[in-house]
């Protein structure tokens, strides 16, 4: 993050805004990003694993959660052997996979700055409620980026008219079209910059500086 789009953002806050980081990695993936930006100083908000938790980075805070079903995971991580796929959840601060030298899943723990865990007994060790699978990609019915801002506004007391959400992602795209003013960055696909309310420079050039 650049030292302009820190500032800016930093401005925001000093003047009363709330700041959040939406994503689709777990809360501690983000904790660098959101702490440059002044998230814990500020009282700013983490929504992570796509919209499925929302965290006050402040505090530490988790105000709203939501999991896949009991017995989810292990019914995934059964179906992923089946089909020689891989497979990853997350849990306290750590990837919990198959294996910690698939180079997807390696690239991932590299970029979250977290550690692997691999399960001895995936059925006997994991017996939490994960928020999110990947390789097979699952998620609580209904979840997405929109989901947990809509939740956060509820959280905060603000209208959806109050809100501007900006991306350059197809998993932004649900949360571009909710609120109130949509941004998408020039970087983004086309599918987004057609349903955005406005089209910002590029995150190279430091586009939210111009929102």
């Amino acid at each position: 993050i650049t030292e302009r789009t820190k500032e800016a953002l930093w401005e925001c806050q000093e003047q009363g805004i709330k700041v959040a980081i939406a994503s689709g990695r777990c809360t501690e993936g983000i904790r660098h990003q959101a702490k440059a930006i002044g998230l814990d100083r500020f009282g700013g908000y983490v929504i992570s694993f796509n919209g499925g938790r929302i965290t006050n980075f402040a505090t530490g805070e988790v105000i709203y959660d939501i999991t896949l079903p009991d017995g989810m995971i292990h019914e995934l991580y059964d179906y992923s052997k089946k089909e020689h796929t891989g497979i990853l959840t997350y849990d306290a601060g750590k990837i919990v996979a198959h294996s910690d030298t698939d180079p997807y899943i390696t690239i991932d723990a590299k970029g979250c700055d977290i550690p692997i865990w691999v399960p001895e007994d995936f059925h006997r060790d994991v017996k939490f409620a994960g928020n999110k699978c990947i390789y097979l990609e699952m998620m609580p019915l209904g979840v997405d980026k929109a989901y947990g801002v809509a939740k956060l506004l509820e959280r905060l007391g603000y209208r959806r008219s109050q809100m501007v959400c900006c991306g350059d992602g197809f998993n932004d795209l649900p949360m571009i079209e909710y609120a109130g003013f949509g941004v998408a960055m020039a970087n983004a696909p086309e599918q987004l910059k057609e349903k955005a309310d406005y089209v910002a420079p590029s995150c190279d050039e430091d586009g939210l500086v111009d929102v």
